[in-house]
């Protein structure tokens, strides 16, 4: 009977232990595009330390894409107007196109065949077949966008558009805009619900985020943030947005539920872009000014670490 009970308790104490699962099971590569350095910089996301920096032919490395599996990083060049492709497996360079002027964003298609290129300075997006590496069109957008997202099922595109305050929406069939939502003044970083159902956006212009009904393309919402509101990103669970703002070098954590301010969090100078680990445990923010990623423990909605990179970081992804 003895030994029954203790069998029980090593199953018991094994289930439990597997049940607590580690940060290094989540470990994964964090790529980091620095616009002034011209270079990708590479980071373990266990050890929280820079483990390569890969120079690169383009300049002004601005936002960065991945393919779905998980082989070719997608580098839009704001200062060589150019889409630079990069081969992870070898960290080399295989293709790099003109796309237009101030190539600013790059999105894969959910089934992983376009790339959809924004350049800024030419007001439209670029059509790049990813496995040919051939551009296929071009679409007119409003003035200066600046991101692009998917919806989940791949059927619309969304440009955020800071020069003319709106968004594009794009039927991607077609490769025609079916409809411009006004938001706001120097509209910027844009990011999807899990289930599809919200666009949320910061407004630069305004420190505010605005929420989306992707049913209707109309505003259902508005949260006062931090001043120069520009990146945004939703959890990977859908259950917190965090927002960085520049002026404030602070990141705002929002319920997303409730719509309600969690906590601001101060970061380095000048926060940009947002990118959450695999689990959603943490997040990692590029701080332009600072020249650093800091790593957010969403536990306890502090810095856990800061990772000097290149200068200027700006993009960034995680790669599993």
């Amino acid at each position: 009977m003895l030994k029954g009970a203790k069998w029980l308790l090593s199953v018991v104490v094994l289930i439990c232990t597997m049940l607590v699962i580690p940060r290094w099971a989540y470990t994964a590569l964090i790529y980091v595009g620095n616009q002034d350095s011209n270079s990708i910089t590479i980071i373990d996301s266990t050890k929280r330390s820079v483990i390569d920096t890969i120079p690169i032919s383009g300049s002004g490395p601005h936002n960065l894409a991945i393919s779905k599996d998980w082989r070719f990083l997608y580098i839009a060049n704001s200062g060589s107007n150019d889409l630079l492709i990069m081969d992870l497996s070898t960290k080399r360079q295989v293709a790099r196109m003109p796309t237009g002027a101030f190539t600013s964003d790059v999105a894969l298609s959910p089934d992983g065949r376009y790339l959809y290129v924004v350049n800024s300075g030419s007001n439209d997006l670029a059509i790049i077949d990813s496995f040919t590496f051939t551009p296929v069109g071009f679409i007119q957008v409003g003035f200066k966008p600046a991101e692009v997202i998917f919806s989940r099922d791949g059927r619309y595109a969304y440009v955020t558009n800071s020069g003319s305050s709106d968004i594009s929406v794009i039927d991607t069939n077609s490769r025609s805009i079916v409809t411009s939502i006004f938001v706001g003044r120097d509209v910027m970083g844009i990011d999807i619900s899990p289930d599809n159902r919200e666009l949320w956006v910061a407004v630069r212009g305004e420190g505010l985020v605005a929420i989306i009904d992707t049913a209707t393309n109309k505003i259902a919402d508005k949260i006062l943030v931090g001043t120069d509101s520009y990146g945004i990103a939703i959890s990977p669970d859908g259950r917190s947005a965090l927002v960085s703002s520049r002026n404030n070098n602070s990141i705002s954590r929002i319920d997303i539920s409730t719509r309600h301010l969690i906590s601001s969090i101060l970061v380095n100078r000048r926060p940009d872009l947002i990118a959450f680990s695999i689990d959603g445990r943490e997040a990692y923010v590029t701080s332009r000014e600072g020249g650093t990623v800091e790593v957010i423990d969403m536990s306890i909605n502090r810095v856990a670490a800061t990772i000097s990179v290149g200068t200027g970081p700006h993009g960034i992804i995680v790669r599993r």
